[in-house]
């Protein structure tokens, strides 16, 4: 039966009774492969023909998990990188540099920095200064969601992403919840 796959743990507690531990050390050993962590879109262009503004299916493809080209794990490079964005620098109407990857929110290159950056809420809504020693239109857009600092992938019936056959992909927060339905039932 199921029940004999897992050993049971018991503790002997002060009124010398068994306490079937099996759950808890369940959970410590599930933990690990649901830690959190942030993904983002990563790529960087200094023209507007280029791959990280127009390549909308391999951005796609990036976010079901098809490909790892514009793939970034934002937490585990940089713990302070808690948000996506996306930098953008344009010149009589025209980008100079387009950029999306991971930010912490605070830290800007000192010749893009503005006091209009101070602070950006990250609701991927664009906050822009014209700085003009550099005659540019700077702007950054910040996001904490997977993947929101580009296109995102199709939905099914409206709700859960797709992959590419048109399958539903569990979230992470599913993957948990199923993962502790399935160690309670072991257990009980």
């Amino acid at each position: 039966m199921f029940f004999n796959v897992f050993p049971r743990v018991y503790i002997m507690t002060d009124e010398k009774k068994k306490v079937n531990c099996v759950l808890p050390i369940l959970i410590v050993i599930l933990f690990p492969i649901v830690s959190e962590c942030l993904l983002c879109y990563q790529c960087g262009d200094t023209s507007e023909h280029q791959n990280c503004l127009h390549d909308w299916q391999g951005l796609i493809n990036t976010s079901l998990g098809n490909s790892t080209l514009y793939k970034k794990d934002c937490t585990a490079m940089n713990k302070n990188w808690t948000m996506c964005m996306i930098e953008s620098a344009e010149t009589e109407g025209k980008y100079t540099l387009f950029h999306r990857g991971c930010t912490d929110g605070e830290s800007f290159p000192e010749k893009f920095n503005s006091s209009r950056f101070t602070n950006i809420a990250a609701n991927n809504a664009s906050t822009c200064a014209y700085l003009p020693g550099l005659t540019r239109l700077v702007c950054y857009r910040y996001c904490q969601t997977d993947y929101c600092n580009g296109p995102q992938p199709p939905s099914c019936n409206g709700s859960s992403l797709c992959d590419a056959a048109g399958m539903m992909v569990p979230s992470r927060s599913a993957v948990v919840g199923i993962s502790l339905v399935v160690a309670a039932v072991l257990v009980f």
